[in-house]
């Protein structure tokens, strides 16, 4: 049976194949930056969202705390 794999692949079709030049690769890249959306400049943050991720964070403590509390109250304690 015949290996189908990459390895199986003739060199005469590998060398056809035209590599990228450091030269066409800086283009690309620059292309693919520029179509990017501006993450460079960091946007404004925005403390209203982060007050309400901390509030969200804070319950949510609490509520843990809390059902930690009533489970160690509900077990018995073996002795």
């Amino acid at each position: 049976m015949e290996n189908l794999g990459f390895a199986a692949t003739p060199r005469e079709f590998l060398k056809k194949i035209p590599g990228k030049t450091a030269e066409t690769h800086e283009q690309d890249r620059q292309r693919m930056l520029s179509e990017l959306p501006e993450k460079n400049s960091s946007p404004p943050k925005n403390p209203l969202w982060e007050e309400e991720r901390t509030q969200e964070l804070d319950h949510s403590r609490r509520v843990l705390s809390q059902k930690l509390k009533e489970l160690a109250t509900s077990q018995t304690p073996k002795t």
